[in-house]
C-alpha cells in the first residue's frame, strides 16, 4: 500500500468512523414520523447528514439531497487519492449510471 493511499484510507475510515451505535438505530427506528426520527437523528454523529431538512420534506426531496451529498463526499475523498485510483473513487459517485455498459 502506498503511503499516499494510506493516507487516503486513513481520512476515510476517520469520517465514516463516526457511527451510530446499534441503541441509536434502535431509537432512529421506532420513530413514529419524520418529524421525530429528524428530531432523533439531531441528536447523533448524524446530525450533519440530516441539518438541512425541514420536518415537511418530501422524500423525492430527501433522496435527491442524499444523493447530491454522496456525489459531494466522493469528490472531497477523489482529492485524497492517488492519481491511479481517481477513476475508481469518481465511479462511486454514480455507479447505476454506468451498469450495464462495457
Amino acid at each position: 500500500m502506498s503511503i499516499d493511499f494510506a493516507y487516503a484510507q486513513a481520512r476515510a475510515q476517520a469520517r465514516l468512523g463516526e457511527r451510530l451505535p446499534e441503541d441509536g438505530w434502535r431509537v432512529l427506528e421506532s420513530s413514529l414520523g419524520l418529524p421525530q426520527y429528524l428530531a432523533s437523528v439531531r441528536g447523533t454523529v448524524l446530525a450533519p447528514r440530516v441539518q438541512h431538512f425541514p420536518t415537511t420534506v418530501a422524500p423525492h426531496t430527501v433522496e435527491r439531497t442524499l444523493r447530491d451529498d454522496w456525489r459531494s463526499e466522493v469528490a472531497d475523498a477523489a482529492r485524497w487519492v492517488p492519481e491511479d485510483w481517481l477513476d475508481a473513487v469518481a465511479w462511486t459517485a454514480n455507479p447505476l449510471s454506468e451498469a450495464g455498459k462495457g
